[in-house]
């Protein structure tokens, strides 16, 4: 019987059908700095889908044990790792970069606030990484013969992966809205003044 992996529905949102956001130039260099930080980022999703995901052949594909010391988008996570952290694969790091460029490109056009941003940033993502010449998650080629065509485990990881990357990033984006619209607080600065100030 064919292992399932439904962490996502393969439904195409309506929304997403119907705008054309693929055709925007994709015009985002990320810096190494940003790529550190993704696949820093990328550490934590892997961490957090291995408790949902019930094929353990998926779940050995979002992580790996060794870094490329080659690969400089890994310095961050080596600087901070003091044993606890979890490494994310390249393949997951790669969907989260592209992640990370479509939701700079969809908040160049709409406000993350708007409706069913996730989802559009979410599908986004899965056709660019998709389409790509270089194979992503190539590990689960073989994998890939033992489900379902409705049921292909490497776009639902795919989406899993975009989908919660792009929950984090909209979690920053809204403490960044909060904090810019919301009057600056002196208990920071003037912690011992904060009585005659009420707050």
């Amino acid at each position: 019987m064919p292992r399932t992996c439904s962490l996502i529905p393969l439904k195409a949102n309506e929304a997403y059908a119907n705008t054309s956001y693929s055709d925007i130039p994709d015009i985002i260099q990320l810096t190494p700095y940003v790529e550190n930080a993704v696949a820093y980022i990328a550490g934590y999703v892997a961490k957090t889908l291995l408790k949902r995901l019930d094929c353990s052949t998926c779940a050995a594909a979002l992580t790996q044990q060794n870094t490329d010391h080659t690969d400089n988008v890994y310095h961050l996570t080596e600087t901070k790792n003091r044993g606890g952290l979890t490494t994310p694969s390249q393949s997951t790091v790669a969907v989260c970069s592209e992640a990370e460029k479509c939701f700079r490109r969809m908040k160049a056009v709409q406000p993350p606030s708007c409706e069913k941003f996730a989802d559009t940033v979410m599908l986004c993502t899965t056709e660019d990484v998709m389409s790509r010449q270089k194979p992503i998650f190539a590990e689960l080629h073989d994998h890939m013969f033992d489900t379902e065509p409705e049921n292909n485990h490497i776009i639902h990881l795919v989406k899993a992966v975009a989908q919660e990357y792009t929950r984090i990033r909209l979690y920053h984006w809204g403490k960044e809205y909060t904090s810019s619209i919301s009057e600056s607080k002196i208990r920071k600065n003037l912690s011992k003044l904060i009585l005659f100030k009420h707050q």
